[in-house]
């Protein structure tokens, strides 16, 4: 007489690594690639009104030639056009 358990272990892992496939499959597909788009993860622009504007380029044209203080706020004024670029 053979012994059986030699035969029905390997079936267990078989059937359990097809199972572990199946889930993993399934599970894929709850990850919808389309919901994520570039648009839903840029960050939202604070709106500056017109007289705003004038009076920060204003201040900004009074900082001393080289300040960092004004360098800082052209990399701001870059990365918003950038992203205002990126949503259209």
């Amino acid at each position: 007489m053979e012994n059986r358990c030699a035969d029905i272990i390997p079936v267990k892992i078989a059937l359990t690594i097809a199972l572990i496939l199946m889930l993993l499959l399934v599970l894929t597909g709850c990850c919808d690639k389309t919901t994520i788009t570039s648009t839903s993860i840029l960050p939202v622009l604070k709106e500056y009104s017109l007289e705003t504007q004038q009076q920060i380029k204003k201040e900004v044209q009074m900082l001393p030639t080289g300040s960092a203080v004004a360098s800082a706020i052209m990399d701001y004024i870059d990365l918003r056009n950038r992203i205002k670029a990126s949503k259209n």
